[in-house]
């Protein structure tokens, strides 16, 4: 009688552990795909040079995750390197729900302890850097981000200069600049406009699918709004015919003057998003 109430006690006892190797376990494999998307992000960035967060990503993963992880998976007997996640524990569920008698308690309870305490490690430490992961293996990466406001300050600091140079003509229109020169200076104009439109298209059209912290959704969107209310075709196109037919426009300084002020500003905003 005391042995079958001695064994009916272990029996509750193993179907309790069981179920906690099942929440651990169904909890790991939630950040299954993170874990492929860190090792695939670092395959593919081998011998790349890394910013800041990608380092912090890659330290993480090789000095605190994977080890752990190799870990685990030393846990269920005659382990291989290939083995999924879930194998350990799946080995460990089974033999508690399978009452194995020969298995002795105290190493069965051990490795379960060890177990959970490495899964709970793990979880932690990827559900804790969640942030910092998305900016790196996400949709919308930190590298993807300073690319598109790089191409776009690039872009920006172009057409000042342009605008700059068809100003200094327009001053001296009267006494006889070279309007080839000024020609140039319109069709450069035209190219970069066209540019900064196909960032600003691309970025918009992608943004939705981002995921994106909202307020840097809201410094984003906002960088686009002003930059698209730039781009005026018919004050563009004005001052094109003006200059084919040699006249001149009074506003049109100010226009300038006033487009290379917003300019300024939107540069000094996306500086200060992407730490320039």
């Amino acid at each position: 009688m005391a042995d079958d109430n001695a064994r009916i006690g272990i029996n509750a006892e193993r179907d309790n552990a069981a179920v906690e190797l099942i929440r651990a376990m169904e909890t790991l494999l939630t950040y299954a795909p993170t874990l492929t998307q860190i090792s695939e992000f670092l395959r593919r960035m081998h011998g790349v040079s890394l910013d800041r967060q990608e380092r912090a990503v890659r330290n993480l993963y090789e000095q605190e995750i994977h080890p752990k992880i190799l870990e685990i998976r030393e846990i269920r007997e005659n382990h291989t390197e290939d083995d999924p996640l879930e194998a350990p524990f799946l080995e460990l569920i089974g033999i508690l729900r399978n009452n194995q008698l020969d298995v002795v308690e105290e190493e069965l309870n051990a490795r379960k302890e060890r177990l959970l305490a490495l899964t709970a490690d793990v979880c932690e430490k990827l559900g804790g850097n969640q942030l910092r992961l998305r900016s790196v293996i996400g949709p919308y990466t930190e590298r993807i981000h300073l690319e598109i406001f790089q191409n776009l300050l690039e872009a920006y600091g172009d057409l000042q200069q342009v605008q700059e140079g068809v100003l200094n003509w327009y001053h001296g229109i009267e006494h006889g600049n070279n309007e080839t020169s000024v020609q140039e200076k319109m069709n450069s104009w035209a190219k970069i406009t066209g540019k900064i439109i196909f960032f600003l298209t691309e970025v918009t059209l992608k943004l939705r699918g981002f995921d994106i912290e909202p307020n840097r959704l809201d410094d984003i969107n906002d960088i686009i709004t002003r930059s698209i209310r730039l781009y005026i075709p018919e004050q563009f196109f004005e001052f094109v015919r003006a200059l084919a037919n040699n006249q001149r426009l009074p506003d049109l300084e100010n226009s300038l003057e006033e487009s290379r002020e917003t300019i300024n500003l939107l540069v000094d905003d996306i500086e200060r998003l992407t730490n320039y």
